[in-house]
């Protein structure tokens, strides 16, 4: 797996004692930075791809956040305010975060 990896330039999938296990993209980036502007929506598309955690509990303090989909299926009453959202190992959330304060960084994992 490691030389199919290097083939394909895969800078996430790795066997050699460095991965935790833990996998996520946000917005399809590894270890994203978003840019938060105060009172702006903005979408968040997570993917968690863990094999050796329970799952992911996301809170963002001081923020509205939304749930608008799971696992690629928008749901049938939206929005769905949420003060955290879990997502299971090889699960999917689309949210919706909005933030009245400006905030420097905050930690997901």
């Amino acid at each position: 797996l490691n030389r199919l990896a290097q083939k394909s330039n895969d800078a996430l999938l790795r066997f050699d004692g460095s991965s935790n296990g833990i996998y996520m993209l946000i917005n399809g980036q590894h270890r994203p930075s978003v840019v938060v502007t105060p009172r702006q929506w903005i979408r968040l598309r997570i993917v968690y791809a863990a094999w050796s955690e329970d799952h992911l509990r996301l809170r963002i303090p001081d923020c509205e956040m939304q749930l608008i989909a799971k696992d690629g299926i928008y749901l049938p009453k939206i929005p769905r305010f949420i003060e955290r959202t879990d997502v299971v190992p090889g699960g999917r959330a689309d949210i919706m975060m909005k933030c009245n304060t400006p905030l420097s960084s905050f930690l997901i994992l």
